[in-house]
């Protein structure tokens, strides 16, 4: 079977898709429609589904047998969209499609995601003899509320306290700068960033800017936290580990001469290995209690994400993904960078062997490659025949792969990976 043949004869179907989906998106934990029409979709296609609550949606093909444990592959596809305002131009013309919806587009690629991993279910479904003939099972994991994270936990204790057991996972990321349409990228190692989030507020006591000597300013504190925290990159993490900082929101005050008695911050960080994570996130609480404690304020956590986990390929499903990208044609690049960017997906490759691919969206004359999350984003859509495909093949290599895949078991359960990584 060449499933990019088989992809390019449902090419119309992939790109109406996409544009339906880029048209009407919906926000983290609000993608009720979205939901539908995926659900609509996939029974369409004949394929059963359960729509697992906060989680998403998972699509079963395949073997149902109950003696022997079928084989199976879990594949990934998110999606949920941004809050942020889309451009109707891209970085050469104008969009072929844009969002309708103001202030939510799906400037990440999810909508493309969506679409491939849509469109790889009805070419596996078409070969779904070969599956059940074989005692192999492909379960669709749609998730919802990746930009906000941790949704994808909710369908991994759903797998779990099933009793479904998924031997192996995989997942497509589409990548503009400097992945040109048409081709794949699959790396070894962490591939995509862990991250620790945060969003703080710190209390103090208001004043005039007349006697500052009365009041106890918040953004004094706020200065010495900051000098603190941004050091700890270079004061505490080894020079041969990778881990930035950076922040996103600082937010005090209206008046010029009017000490406010709140300020609030926000940022994060991003690393490679999870024991960087862990602490970054303990030196970064104890810096802020003891230097508010030192300054006389006080502080709230309002949000908490993390320390999240980094993406990590395993080697052998790497390199099946990379076996089943070369069956597609010659459009395969190895040696491309990994990403900063930090992603849910990280879950389910702590579980279970897996890899993500990054598929390539550049093409200059279209305008498309603008780094994800930005309002300029646009997709080459011929980069959908390649992402289906994938998929498809991915999905019937692993099963069929016979050779020892070294993987280190997580030693406890999803429900306990969720409170690891600290979703709050």
């Amino acid at each position: 079977m060449n499933f990019l043949d088989e992809a390019n004869k449902i090419k119309d179907s992939l790109i109406a898709d996409r544009r339906y989906l880029h048209e009407n998106p919906e926000l983290s934990n609000e993608e009720e429609n979205t939901v539908k029409f995926i659900c609509d979709r996939l029974k369409e296609l004949g394929i059963k589904y359960i729509a697992v609550p906060r989680g998403g949606i998972l699509g079963i093909i395949g073997s149902s047998a109950t003696e022997n444990e079928p084989k199976t592959v879990l594949l990934r596809a998110d999606i949920d969209a941004l809050e942020i305002l889309e451009s109707e131009k891209n970085l050469a013309r104008k969009k072929q499609c844009v969002s309708k919806v103001k202030g939510a587009a799906h400037l990440c690629g999810h909508d493309a995601h969506t679409a491939m991993l849509l469109g790889a279910a009805k070419l596996i479904k078409e070969h779904v003899d070969e599956l059940d003939k074989n005692n192999m099972r492909v379960i669709l994991a749609f998730e919802r509320g990746e930009e906000t994270g941790g949704n994808l936990c909710d369908l991994l204790e759903f797998l779990y306290h099933n009793n479904i057991k998924v031997h192996g996972c995989f997942a497509e990321h589409v990548r503009g700068t400097g992945l040109k349409a048409g081709t794949a990228a699959i790396l070894d190692g962490p591939v995509t960033a862990g991250a620790f989030g945060f969003e703080i507020d710190i209390y103090g006591k208001g004043g005039h800017g007349s006697t500052p000597y009365i009041a106890n300013n918040p953004i004094d504190c706020f200065a010495a936290v900051y000098q603190a925290v941004s050091e700890i990159p270079v004061r505490f993490i080894p020079a041969d580990k990778t881990c930035s900082f950076s922040l996103g929101l600082v937010s005090a005050g209206q008046v010029w001469n009017i000490i406010p008695d709140k300020l609030t911050f926000a940022g994060s960080y991003r690393y490679y290995e999870q024991e960087v994570g862990k602490l970054v996130h303990d030196k970064f609480h104890q810096m802020l209690a003891d230097i508010c404690r030192t300054y006389g304020c006080e502080y709230e956590v309002k949000k908490q994400i993390g320390p999240v986990i980094p993406t990590v390929n395993n080697e052998q499903c790497a390199e099946i993904a990379r076996n089943a990208a070369r069956k597609l044609g010659d459009g395969i690049q190895v040696g491309f960078k990994r990403w900063t960017a930090s992603e849910s997906f990280s879950a389910a490759t702590k579980l279970y062997p897996g890899a993500m691919a990054f598929i390539g969206i550049e093409n200059d004359e279209l305008g498309s490659g603008a780094d994800n999350h930005s309002p300029f984003f646009d997709i080459d859509e011929n980069a959908l025949t390649v992402g289906a495909a994938l998929y498809a093949q991915y999905a019937f290599d692993f099963i069929a792969y016979n050779g020892k895949i070294e993987f280190k078991e997580y030693e406890s359960t999803p429900d306990e990976l969720y409170k690891e990584v600290n979703y709050v």
